[in-house]
């Protein structure tokens, strides 16, 4: 897992390769058949935990033993006597691809880093699902939008969070 100070040196990392990308898009046009590229799971897995252990997601469910899940899933914490799986999804592009895990997981964190990776700035927007099995019955690929349009008022939403505040609060360390 990643501490949080190497979270923010990945992200800049990850900025400065999408505005490579960028710019070499606008100084030969063929240079727009390079993706950008995948967000890395350990970017995203490391800041699912952090932010259910600061309990800045899901704040009224009190999870232990927060950690990477391995085969069982992206995430497993202990809530009670019980394992819970957490998957974790994070996009740049606004789509995800949903497996069977996502869908049999416990809950389901949409991080939307578009703000943060492309545009450079601080804030994300984050989705979590409890139960994503009640509304997806099948993987698949889905847009941002239909996921919220599908889950509704059973998703909760963390919109415009300061990424850059959390990562560099001394008192959440």
């Amino acid at each position: 897992m990643l501490t949080k100070p190497e979270i923010i040196d990945l992200i800049e990392i990850i900025r400065r390769f999408y505005l490579w990308i960028d710019n070499e898009r606008i100084q030969n046009p063929i240079a727009g058949r390079i993706q950008y590229p995948k967000t890395p799971p350990a970017l995203s897995e490391s800041l699912a935990i952090h932010l259910l252990e600061d309990r800045r997601i899901i704040p009224d469910v009190a999870f232990t033993d927060i950690q990477q899940g391995g085969r069982i899933a992206d995430i497993t914490a202990r809530l009670g006597g019980d394992l819970k799986s957490i998957e974790v999804k994070a996009s740049t592009r606004d789509f995800q691809h949903f497996s069977e895990n996502d869908i049999n997981a416990d809950y389901l964190i949409w991080i939307d880093l578009v703000n943060t990776l492309i545009h450079n700035q601080d804030t994300i927007d984050i989705f979590v699902l409890p139960n994503p099995g009640n509304h997806f019955r099948t993987p698949g690929r889905i847009v941002l939008k239909k996921f919220l349009r599908i889950t509704g008022d059973n998703t909760t939403k963390y919109e415009n969070f300061n990424l850059n505040e959390f990562l560099t609060d001394q008192n959440l360390q």
